[in-house]
C-alpha cells in the first residue's frame, strides 16, 4: 500500500505574499487505537487484558521516568525525553528563570526509520484553486447531517485545504454560532448548533 499525500502552497516567511513553496502532507488513513493493536497481537496468542496492562503499566512507568529526569527509550521504537519551556520573570530580587514541562520530544530509533524508508507515496490529485468559504461551510454542514460531527483533519481533508486553514474556518463558524465542540484537544469534534 502506498502512504497518499497533498501538497500545499505555504507562504514563505519575509518574502512577497505571492512566493510560495510547496509541501507534502500525509493524508492519514486514521488512527490506530489499542483495541487493533490487541487485535492484531492476538493472533499471536496474547490475549487482550494483558496487552492493556502492559501498555498501561508502560505508560505509567513513563511518565514516571520522564518527570524523574529520566529518557526513555523502548528499543525498535524511539526515545522519549521531556521538552521544557522557559520563560524570563521579573522578581523583587531581579531577573528569573521560570521552567515548566512543555511537552515529550521523541526520537526514533535507526531501525523504525529503515522501516518508514520503506514507503511508497502516491500524490492524490487536487484541484489548485481551494474552495470558498461559503463552499467549505456547505460541505462542512452536508458532512456534519450525514455522520452527526466532523474534526479538524476531516475539514481539511474535505475542503483540500490546510490544516491552519480549517482551524481558522472553524473558529469562525463557532463565532457565527452555527457549530459548537465537544471533547478536548485531538479528540475534539464540531456539530450543528
Amino acid at each position: 500500500m502506498k502512504v497518499k499525500f497533498s501538497l500545499y502552497e505555504i507562504p514563505l516567511p519575509g518574502v512577497h505574499a505571492e512566493t510560495s513553496r510547496p509541501q507534502a502532507r500525509v493524508q492519514s488513513k486514521g488512527t490506530i487505537r489499542l483495541e487493533e493493536i490487541c487485535s492484531e497481537l492476538r493472533e499471536l496468542g496474547v490475549n487482550s487484558a494483558q496487552i492493556k496492562a502492559v501498555l498501561d503499566a508502560t505508560a505509567k512507568y513513563m511518565g514516571k521516568a520522564l518527570v524523574n529526569g529520566y529518557n526513555f527509550e523502548l528499543e525498535g521504537i524511539g526515545s522519549f525525553s521531556l521538552s521544557l519551556h522557559s520563560t524570563l520573570v521579573e522578581t523583587e530580587k531581579g531577573e528569573s528563570v521560570q521552567v515548566e514541562a512543555h511537552g515529550v520530544n521523541f526520537r526514533y530509533s535507526p531501525s523504525l526509520k529503515e522501516k518508514i524508508n520503506e514507503a511508497q507515496f502516491e500524490l492524490i490529485k487536487q484541484s489548485p484553486v481551494h474552495a470558498s468559504l461559503t463552499k467549505r461551510k456547505r460541505q462542512m454542514i452536508g458532512y456534519i447531517e450525514t455522520y452527526g460531527y466532523i474534526n479538524i483533519s476531516k475539514y481539511a481533508l474535505l475542503n483540500n485545504c490546510s490544516r491552519y486553514q480549517a482551524t481558522k474556518d472553524i473558529e469562525y463558524f463557532e463565532k457565527e454560532g452555527l457549530i459548537t465542540s465537544s471533547g478536548m484537544k485531538t479528540h475534539k469534534v464540531y456539530v450543528l448548533l
